[in-house]
């Protein structure tokens, strides 16, 4: 689904804006666009010790950043981060 919008947006600095705003309006499992996210190396801590999610991030500073697509599919919230043209890879995990 996202191919065929891309195909239809001419200016490269717009692709990433156009497929948010696509998927939020037609795609029923896109919950959020461009979530942000602020999380102090406490919150992150707490988060790690009580969930028991083994969560790759340095505990020492404060993680910043936005989620390009919030979804729930299948019961499960997917985080996504989107990009156009990008070679498609597997989620990193960590052992």
């Amino acid at each position: 689904m996202a191919e065929l919008v891309l195909q239809t947006v001419t200016n490269n600095k717009r692709r990433h804006d156009e497929i948010q705003r696509f998927m939020l309006a037609t795609d029923s499992v896109t919950i959020a666009v461009e979530v942000p996210i602020f999380l102090e190396a406490r919150e992150l801590a707490q988060l790690k010790s009580t969930t028991g999610f083994d969560i790759p991030a340095d505990t020492d500073g404060t993680i910043t950043g936005h989620i390009d697509f919030l979804q729930i599919r299948n019961g499960a919230i997917h985080i996504v981060d989107y990009k156009p043209g990008a070679k498609p890879r597997s989620p990193s995990r960590s052992s």
